[in-house]
């Protein structure tokens, strides 16, 4: 169970936790962006299109939280661009995705049965310039393997199942505004009361002052 989770120990690891902390609110919805009901309308809907592809394939949890950082970003930082028009969501939403999967190393030809390849690919290349160099943001995924080792003797837990939390996290709308290593952090208290309760016992005992040490 444990070789799923690499321990921080070196200080270069510990240097790229540091830097991961001072970065992570550049990779933020803006402050009250979905505050306003239309724009909070509009993510609703791309969460339920990018988790529809998804599901429907094998890939991994980061994926889809991917796509949706992009579309947060997009929909928050470029207002000016036809992004948070409700008719164009879907396509943006699947662009995401798309873009997301490359990121990955996946197949990027199996979002397209819905829309014209072309139009998927100037969605794409337009996203990619207003993205610039952040493609590859701090997520809560950069912090798993810092937080693991307090929760480490409450029960092992599978790297999938920490990820699937998050995902799911990403897609609701309480969840907007934290951030990403809160994220992170908050899935383990969350395994952690699921596991607790499993076993019969209160989450009340599970002791998560004093460890979020960063």
């Amino acid at each position: 169970m444990e070789s799923e989770w690499n321990h921080i120990t070196t200080e270069k690891e510990k240097e790229s936790i540091k830097r991961y902390l001072e970065a992570e609110l550049c990779y933020m919805p803006s402050n009250n962006f979905y505050s306003h009901p239309h724009n909070l309308t509009i993510r609703n809907l791309a969460v339920s299109i990018i988790a529809k592809h998804w599901r429907g394939v094998e890939i991994d949890a980061f994926v889809p939280y991917l796509a949706m950082n992009y579309f947060d970003t997009l929909v928050s930082h470029y207002e000016e661009k036809p992004y948070s028009e409700i008719d164009q969501v879907p396509l943006v939403a699947t662009a995401c995705l798309n873009i997301a999967a490359k990121i990955r190393k996946f197949s990027d030809d199996f979002y397209l049965k819905d829309f014209d390849p072309d139009a998927i690919k100037e969605v794409e290349l337009r996203i990619r310039n207003n993205l610039e160099g952040l493609t590859k943001p701090v997520t809560p995924f950069c912090f798993l393997d810092h937080f693991y080792p307090p929760f480490q003797r409450i029960g092992g837990f599978k790297r999938r199942c920490i990820n699937e939390i998050i995902v799911q996290a990403k897609g609701e709308d309480d969840f907007i505004e934290y951030k990403p290593s809160d994220i992170a952090f908050h899935s383990f208290v969350a395994a952690s009361c699921i596991a607790k309760l499993m076993m019969g016992l209160s989450s009340a005992k599970i002791p998560v002052c004093g460890i979020m040490d960063y």
